[in-house]
């Protein structure tokens, strides 16, 4: 009994060594490394966030330079005005005050002609007739400022409508007519525009 199984085993080992001669010996296949997908995923996310922030670190620079640059110009604009608070001759009047009660001003010497399209300073009295004027001083001596045109200066006896504008050493009188005003001698014995001089003189009556 036992010499029958000892055959059967030896029968057995040898068919096992028989079919392993003869079986064909296969390759191994490489292996493949595979990236998980959640570290795939997670490693495009962060490419894109970096990205992202990039962009949003550009832009932000991007502000912060306009930002710079505005600012250094409006202190340029403040810096200039506190060095010179008036306008030089040819250039345009400093305005200062409210819209009610502001002022004009340039440098030293010069005056403002706000008679021109745009407040300008200049030399005093530099206007001929017809010229542009704002106030008397922008016109030549011997004329005045009537209506933002420099005007020959009204003589003896001749209508001053609006007060002013008669020649030296005369008011504007309305002691004949107070609806129509003339020039006449001034004796200091009135204010302009009410009497005073002789006007009997200026108007031959």
């Amino acid at each position: 009994m036992h010499a029958e199984r000892g055959q059967r085993r030896e029968r057995a080992s040898d068919a096992s060594l028989l079919l392993l001669a003869t079986s064909p010996i296969l390759p191994r296949p490489p292996r493949l490394h595979v990236t998980p997908s959640r570290r795939l995923d997670s490693r495009v996310k962060t490419e894109a966030g970096s990205r992202s922030s990039n962009g949003g670190k550009a832009q932000a620079m991007k502000s912060r330079t306009f930002a710079g640059w505005l600012l250094a110009g409006g202190l340029t604009t403040l810096l200039c005005a506190a060095c010179s608070s008036q306008g030089d001759a040819g250039q345009g009047c400093v305005y200062s005050g409210g819209l009610l009660n502001g002022s004009y001003s340039c440098n030293r010497g010069l005056v403002c002609n706000t008679g021109r399209s745009s407040p300008t300073c200049e030399s005093p009295n530099a206007n001929a007739v017809g010229g542009p004027c704002g106030e008397d001083n922008n016109c030549k001596a011997g004329l005045w400022c009537n209506l933002k045109v420099c005007a020959d200066l009204i003589g003896l006896g001749q209508p001053c409508p609006s007060g002013v504008g008669c020649a030296s050493g005369l008011i504007c009188s309305k002691m004949v007519d107070p609806n129509r005003p003339v020039c006449a001698v001034d004796d200091g014995g009135a204010p302009p525009g009410d009497g005073g001089g002789s006007v009997a003189d200026a108007t031959g009556e």
